[in-house]
């Protein structure tokens, strides 16, 4: 989950920054109005998130980390987050604001595991986009060959006129070739360039 700066505050959120979102919590104030702050790591050297009210944010992305948050209620508050910070938000919050180095660990590890978890998500999303796309100009293409068994090899020619690309880049283990004129395309790459591939293969049939 991200959410951008929309307003300008007196904390230390940057105008129209995107921030990801650690937990939720939802209350009940003085004056008897519900209100909904955002957990967000606004400084990457900081060790603990702030609550930031939802007044000065703007939900972009709505990927919610179901493996990594849960939800706790009492009777004065809704919290939705890591386990440490939604059974005992009071205590835990208080230990990171005092710079206590168990609370800071463990934030820091349920922070690393919140952010991966978002960018498989994300990952998982631009396959699917990008498969999407390609299946459906498959009827378009004389031939569509794409085999992901021990590398990724992707070969298709076109009907229709389209892009060059000379594409190479050897990291050793990780490494993606593509070379494609104006009707054939062709790519071969490791297994963890899978998206890159699928990527530049659409960019060539789309003309993007």
């Amino acid at each position: 989950m991200k959410v951008k700066c929309i307003k300008h505050s007196d904390d230390i959120l940057v105008f129209k920054s995107h921030y990801i979102v650690y937990g939720i919590r939802i209350y009940i104030s003085h004056d008897n109005l519900q209100k909904i702050q955002y957990f967000t790591q606004w400084d990457h050297d900081n060790s603990y998130p702030l609550y930031d009210s939802c007044e000065y944010l703007r939900i972009i992305n709505f990927d919610i980390p179901y493996k990594n948050w849960i939800y706790s209620k009492n009777k004065n508050e809704i919290i939705i987050s890591y386990k440490e910070m939604a059974e005992d938000k009071n205590n835990f919050f208080e230990s990171l604001v005092n710079g206590e180095k168990w609370a800071e660990d463990i934030h820091l590890k349920r922070k690393a595991d919140i952010d991966l978890e978002l960018k498989q998500i994300n990952y998982e999303k631009l396959m699917g986009k990008y498969m999407t796309k390609l299946n459906l100009y498959k009827k378009e293409c004389d031939k569509f060959n794409f085999d992901i068994s021990d590398i990724i090899s992707l070969n298709i020619k076109s009907k229709t006129i389209k892009q060059k690309i000379d594409y190479l880049w050897d990291n050793k283990e990780s490494w993606i070739y593509i070379k494609a004129d104006s009707f054939f395309f062709e790519a071969n790459a490791s297994s963890d360039n899978l998206l890159y591939v699928l990527k530049f293969a659409y960019k060539w049939l789309y003309n993007k």
